[in-house]
């Protein structure tokens, strides 16, 4: 199956998603009836298998007690706030907010870097041509887009905290 989902997984005591144990919430581009199911990503070659819901799409969840994800309000259900994950990467006390998005087993940035610092302050030179060999971005005037040289990237200071440049295997992963 391929379509764009929106699922939700629980969060585990050290915070990260426990991406075998997710359920389907909504699908993107298709009106199937698997939503309610439940996913489960294999780490190991990214795949994934799922279980098939009855609905065609769920707006609200519930959680009990226990801390389980449920379709069906529960007795005592935990009142939770809902926000979208997203990434802020604090430079120079300028705070930017980049969204998070995950395909496959992988999570990205939603949003191309906006970086004129590295991330302790020291600043990135803007540059009118990317060829020197110092370390810079460019930013054409008609475009809110940035380009970082091999020498900014290769300072290893480039990506938001806890993040990193993907690697050529960072991508080919995304392509399987």
């Amino acid at each position: 199956m391929t379509s764009r989902a929106v699922i939700a997984y629980p969060i585990g005591e050290n915070e990260k998603a426990d991406l075998s144990n997710g359920v389907i919430l909504q699908l993107a581009d298709r009106k199937d009836t698997i939503c309610g199911g439940r996913i489960s990503w294999n780490t190991d070659d990214y795949g994934f298998t799922y279980t098939k819901g009855e609905y065609t799409g769920i707006d609200k969840l519930y959680i009990d007690n226990n801390h389980k994800l449920l379709l069906d309000k529960p007795e005592n259900a935990i009142k939770v706030n809902v926000a979208c994950y997203t990434l802020r990467d604090i430079r120079k006390g300028v705070s930017t907010e980049y969204p998070i998005v995950k395909i496959g087993a992988q999570y990205w940035m939603g949003k191309e870097l906006h970086a004129t610092t590295y991330r302790d302050g020291a600043p990135l030179k803007k540059q009118s041509d990317l060829g020197t060999d110092k370390a810079g971005y460019y930013k054409p005037d008609k475009y809110d887009i940035y380009f970082y040289n091999g020498e900014s990237i290769l300072a290893g200071e480039l990506a938001p905290e806890g993040w990193k440049i993907p690697s050529d295997a960072d991508w080919e992963q995304l392509e399987k």
